[in-house]
């Protein structure tokens, strides 16, 4: 049985549901094409025919995070079971920006927070970097991923991150591709520093987000970041984040320059 995740967002009038399908999202665990069958499994089809309601012939959205967003067809309704037929193709795949997130893990919620909003914003991968003052060194990658496909169903998005495997900052930076720029967030910089013109030199360039840990990185660290000879120290401003704040006020600020440069 195929797997797939669901999501809904629903709008009310008084007491009655408006078009419950129409802003219903499924991601799907496989490539989409026109014509696939796709069986639901017990959970999904309680979900879409016993607390939405839908009935054959309905249609809803679906997305697998790397091909497009696609139309289905409930064609089988069942108590506990039900299958989708793929109709039509309604939009292509949108990439975000080629930038990668590195962000040391934090407290559970938090970090789930990071990879939230990190999704919805947009960016291409995510690394969990262990560094000597991270809090939290058990990533559960697998509810991780989950909360991004939650995040992508939400928010309109058709592209899925990748989410590596948590590796530690030394040996990050080891093996730091040499054609990929590291933007690394350092808090010890002048606010005068302008981040924006950094960012809008890399437009159209592979990059990366260096954010610290809770504490920041030692000093030990820092020189070792410092040396790496593609990487560029860059300022958020005035204030001292907080680092999954500084991680959505990052990649926004990237998002701004690519959207507003030539």
């Amino acid at each position: 049985m195929r797997d797939v995740h669901f999501f809904s967002i629903f709008s009310c009038v008084g007491d009655r549901m408006i078009d419950r399908a129409s802003r219903l999202r499924l991601f799907i665990k496989e490539e989409l094409y026109i014509g696939l069958d796709i069986d639901l499994s017990v959970e999904q089809a309680k979900y879409l025919f016993k607390v939405m309601r839908l009935n054959v012939g309905q249609t809803i959205n679906i997305i697998d995070g790397n091909t497009g967003e696609y139309r289905a067809k409930i064609t089988i309704k069942g108590t506990r079971s039900g299958k989708l037929l793929v109709k039509e193709k309604i939009s292509e795949l949108i990439k975000p920006p080629n930038l990668w997130l590195l962000f040391s893990p934090l407290r559970k919620n938090r970090t789930e927070w990071v990879v939230e909003k990190a999704t919805e914003l947009g960016v291409r991968r995510m690394i969990p970097v262990i560094t000597a003052r991270t809090v939290n060194v058990n990533v559960r990658i697998q509810r991780l991923k989950m909360i991004m496909i939650e995040a992508l169903e939400q928010c309109g998005g058709t592209f899925l991150p990748t989410l590596a495997e948590p590796i530690s900052i030394v040996d990050c930076l080891n093996f730091w591709p040499s054609d990929r720029t590291l933007n690394f967030c350092d808090e010890s910089l002048s606010a005068k520093t302008d981040v924006n013109n950094f960012f809008k030199r890399q437009r159209n360039k592979e990059s990366a987000i260096l954010i610290g840990p809770e504490g920041g990185f030692t000093e030990t660290e820092v020189q070792l970041i410092k040396q790496k000879k593609n990487v560029v120290s860059v300022s958020l401003g005035p204030r001292i984040l907080r680092a999954d704040t500084a991680a959505v006020a990052a990649i926004s600020i990237w998002q701004n320059v690519d959207k507003n440069s030539e």
